[in-house]
């Protein structure tokens, strides 16, 4: 699927900051009636040279694509799978770019991407406020899950699946 005036490409170190900047906006745009304040805050804290630092790890990993939406030179989006097992660990898009298509577009890729791999399958943990989305585009709920994030708490998800092949 292709999606007018976007382009994805691998991340580089340098796209550290402004994925970890997206990442923020997303979870701190999630509805309340989803997850309270607390789970949002832990998910994804504010900003820092530490997430950064944790960001350009994620990119430097060999195995683990980021891939990043662009339009117009605008970073809009990004996804991070793990080549190995076929999980898609994230995909999110900037609140001003909700709504016109492209995280469709962008986990479409990121699926194509895994079944070159041959990847049979994608799994992953959808949040409470993605499961329509994730259903929308052909996954299935397998069982309810946690995700532990950075503080040791956990946040509810439910594991999906979607075949490829």
């Amino acid at each position: 699927m292709s999606h007018p005036n976007i382009e994805i490409c691998l991340a580089a170190e340098s796209d550290a900051e402004s994925l970890i900047h997206l990442h923020y906006a997303a979870v701190q745009n999630i509805e309340g009636r989803f997850y309270p304040q607390k789970v949002l805050a832990a998910w994804s804290p504010p900003p820092s040279p530490a997430r950064y630092a944790w960001m350009r790890g994620m990119i430097s990993t060999d195995g683990q694509p980021v891939w990043v939406t662009k339009q117009m030179g605008k970073t809009c989006g990004f996804s991070i799978s793990t080549l190995a097992d076929g999980f898609i660990k994230a995909l999110y898009i900037h609140p001003a770019f909700a709504g016109q298509g492209i995280g469709k577009c962008l986990l479409t890729f990121t699926e194509q991407q895994l079944a070159q791999q041959g990847r049979a399958t994608a799994t992953l943990k959808a949040s409470i406020n993605a499961v329509a989305f994730y259903q929308a585009a052909g996954y299935r709920v397998i069982a309810p899950a946690t995700q532990t994030l950075g503080d040791g708490s956990e946040m509810k998800c439910l594991e999906m699946e979607k075949a490829l092949i």
